[in-house]
């Protein structure tokens, strides 16, 4: 896009200069075709300092790429264009297309003109640079009131209204950025149509080195943007990582708490049993106390490792689920843009809040998008997030009752995560939420995992449907009391 700024403004100021110099070479012609020699030669002599600065003018704007940099220039070269008494006014469109006064002498003034008013709004709607004496000059300032006549006489020292005037629109190609307007207040040397030409060729420049540095700007600007939202998202996929990684650790904590619970129980149980048929005052009762109290502990440590990455009452709040899932939306939209991936997005508005842990819920739905966006990687395609309320109680299998609203039908909110990638196939769909089970080259086989995980905990369960070569559905539900109400 940079490139394309740069050689559309270069074309348009070689096109310039080239007028330029066009009209140069027709002045010389036309002083070698004529009788009246000296008079073309004094005409000629009058225009050559003009062509001479519009080139300089011409040379310094090209490499000119803020707009507050090309005012200052305009600024300071219009005066040694025409004579040291010109005073110079630009004017540059806002949204609403008014005219708000930019120059830089002028900075801590707030004007404002419309379009058609005053010197600057009539030569901003004309085509061509517009010469103001006489009454034409008295019926534009007639536009100004008098709070903006004060404002120029002091802006100017005094030195207002002019005797005479030319203003030019900026305007590149059909597009209108704004106004130039050159005053003066000599009686004995006025603007006159001899300036005309040379007023609406240095506009040209202006006008183009004005689009390109707002337009550089809005790049630099998109640039930013980008940069931020791409540093957002690495955050996001570094503490995703290492959740992931914590959670690795919950998985295998509980798998191993519940594979080590029963033969635990069993031996706490024959203890007690061989504490039954022990004497009184057997001395073997001590060591056997020993041995429960220490089995005992063993069983609380397996309780905290069964417990462990399980949302705590503390971490549980209400939590606006829409939300969640256009902030998660949000942080992979640079990701989206570059996979060319489209979003709909189709939120069930009338949803109660979930009782959750908002983190981890937004873990898994980060987790689950970044997922399908890898599934369409290959040719783009669209993802479409969904949220509705619905009755869980119905049968297993049952298709669910969508917009159940938040009467007491509604028992849990389902989240859809659909893709148009290239599916999955029934054999890898069976393994998807297996720990280290991974398609992905550098895959790490926790994220689904780990997802799956967090959803059970908080009493939900995840669902997936594909159809390889035409996408997959990631279906998420979960209780809207929160897991208190399904554990």
């Amino acid at each position: 896009m940079a490139e394309q700024l740069a050689s559309s403004s270069q074309q348009t100021i070689e096109q310039l200069q080239a007028r330029i110099a066009e009209l140069e070479g027709q002045l010389a012609q036309l002083q070698a075709q004529t009788d009246d020699g000296h008079s073309l030669a004094f005409e000629r002599a009058s225009y050559a300092p003009l062509l001479g600065m519009l080139l300089e003018i011409s040379a310094a704007l090209r490499i000119t790429h803020d707009v507050p940099t090309v005012l200052e220039l305009i600024e300071q070269k219009v005066p040694l264009l025409f004579n040291a008494s010109t005073r110079v006014l630009i004017f540059l469109a806002d949204e609403k297309q008014n005219l708000v006064l930019r120059t830089l002498t002028a900075a801590d003034e707030k004007i404002i003109l419309e379009p058609g008013k005053g010197i600057a709004g009539r030569g901003y709607l004309a085509p061509r640079a517009m010469l103001f004496a006489g009454p034409i000059l008295k019926d534009a300032l007639a536009d100004l009131s008098d709070e903006q006549q004060q404002v120029f006489r002091e802006l100017f020292n005094k030195a207002w209204p002019p005797t005479s005037a030319i203003a030019a629109s900026l305007r590149v190609h059909e597009q209108l950025v704004g106004v130039l307007v050159l005053h003066t207040t000599l009686e004995h040397a006025p603007f006159s149509t001899f300036e005309l030409p040379f007023v609406q060729a240095l506009a040209d420049l202006a006008a183009v080195a004005i689009v390109d540095a707002q337009q550089r700007a809005d790049l630099n600007h998109i640039r930013d943007m980008h940069a931020r939202a791409q540093a957002q998202l690495d955050n996001a996929q570094i503490q995703l990582l290492q959740s992931a990684r914590l959670a690795a650790v919950g998985e295998l904590s509980a798998s191993v708490a519940h594979e080590i619970n029963n033969p635990l129980y069993a031996a706490r149980n024959s203890l007690f049993l061989a504490t039954r048929k022990l004497p009184a005052d057997s001395d073997a009762l001590e060591y056997v106390q020993l041995a429960q109290d220490e089995l005992g502990r063993i069983a609380r440590i397996i309780s905290r490792m069964r417990d462990f990455y399980r949302p705590t009452r503390e971490e549980l709040a209400p939590t606006d689920i829409n939300q969640l899932l256009e902030e998660t939306l949000a942080l992979v939209q640079t990701h989206l843009r570059h996979g060319h991936v489209q979003v709909e997005f189709l939120p069930d508005t009338q949803l109660p809040p979930l009782i959750v842990s908002a983190d981890q819920i937004r873990q898994v739905m980060l987790n689950l998008i970044l997922n399908a966006c890898d599934a369409m990687s290959a040719r783009g395609g669209t993802l479409t997030v969904q949220s509705m309320a619905v009755d869980g109680r119905l049968p297993k299998g049952a298709p669910p009752v969508p917009n159940v609203g938040v009467s007491h039908f509604a028992t849990e909110v389902l989240v859809s995560i659909r893709d148009t990638g290239v599916g999955i196939p029934q054999e890898i769909i069976d393994q998807l939420f297996t720990p280290f089970f991974t398609t992905k080259p550098n895959g790490t086989g926790l994220g689904l995992a780990i997802s799956g995980h967090i959803v059970t905990q908080h009493g939900g369960h995840i669902e997936v449907s594909s159809t390889p070569g035409q996408g997959s559905v990631f279906t998420v539900h979960l209780p809207i009391e929160g897991p208190a109400a399904n554990s």
